[in-house]
């Protein structure tokens, strides 16, 4: 946690609060006041930072690595590989069957023709 230490002199500011016409009882809750919601403030702010740093621990376990992005890199190398492999069966594939429907065409044609 934090703990540092606060310059606050209650004493101080019971004399400032009674110069200012408070009693010395109105003057002993002011500060006690005071002193609650510095002491509510700092540990609000202690926990944040704590908070934070669990945060930052959390983010430093989930960052990438060197060789987590090599990795990366090697296996979009092997996916890129594999799908040009496909896009070129798929092109071979689709030349195949344009020639046969050329060559099926053209014989349906030749036949129709030869009849006639």
């Amino acid at each position: 946690m934090l703990t540092m230490p606060l310059s606050f002199d209650a004493l101080d500011w019971l004399a400032r609060f009674k110069a200012a016409g408070f009693s010395e009882q109105q003057a002993k809750v002011q500060i006690e006041v005071i002193e609650k919601a510095v002491e509510i403030a700092v540990e609000a702010t202690e926990k944040k930072i704590a908070d934070n740093r669990l945060l930052d621990e959390k983010t430093r376990q989930e960052l990438a690595t060197k060789g987590d992005i090599h990795d990366l890199e090697i296996k979009l190398v092997q996916i890129k590989a594999d799908l040009e492999l496909k896009i070129e069966k798929l092109r071979n594939s689709s030349i195949m069957w344009l020639v046969g429907g050329f060559v099926t065409q053209t014989a349906l044609l030749l036949t129709v023709l030869q009849w006639r």
